[in-house]
């Protein structure tokens, strides 16, 4: 390994933000020579279906980067529009998902969600409802579902407690 490689894999492994890392090294490259380890079924793969040089792991800070932003400006994004804004492929992303998160688009962007609504109920004296209803949940019951199975305790309780539901 040459040294001007071996500087780049040990810079993009400190924690810097998404965006800068793009800024700094610009998208990850993509290597359709990588072996299956990568998180492809044990069948092989197809040239559409290539990866970062990273593995999945390496399209997990640009597509969180730009979803934690979206939600915040419009919570109710889609999958075309996650595949525009963070400029990788159509089948990279929905590999992505398949095969290194193994769950969908729409667990994912729950998730995400939950987790800028963790957030919010420690950092704001702003009501549950309006905090859920922000980032796109419109119906209570569902949301308090959501929040339970994610995070193991309603949003009120989450709220009480710091943030540390465990310690009660």
């Amino acid at each position: 390994m040459d040294l001007a490689r071996s500087i780049r894999n040990h810079l993009t492994r400190l924690p810097l933000s998404a965006p800068l890392k793009i800024f700094l090294f610009g998208f990850p490259s993509w290597d359709a020579g990588r072996n299956d380890d990568a998180g492809f079924p044990a069948g092989g793969r197809t040239a559409e279906a290539s990866v970062p040089a990273q593995g999945y792991a390496g399209m997990t800070p640009v597509l969180e980067a730009w979803a934690l932003d979206a939600v915040r400006r419009h919570p109710d994004f889609s999958l075309d529009d996650l595949i525009q804004g963070s400029a990788f492929h159509k089948k990279q992303v929905i590999n992505y998902f398949q095969y290194y998160r193994k769950e969908d688009f729409r667990t994912w962007k729950t998730r995400l969600k939950i987790g800028v609504v963790q957030q919010r109920l420690l950092d704001e004296l702003t009501g549950i409802s309006r905090i859920a209803a922000d980032l796109g949940f419109y119906d209570r019951s569902n949301f308090n579902r959501q929040f339970k199975k994610l995070a193991g305790c309603t949003p009120r309780q989450w709220r009480e407690t710091g943030g540390h539901p465990h310690l009660n």
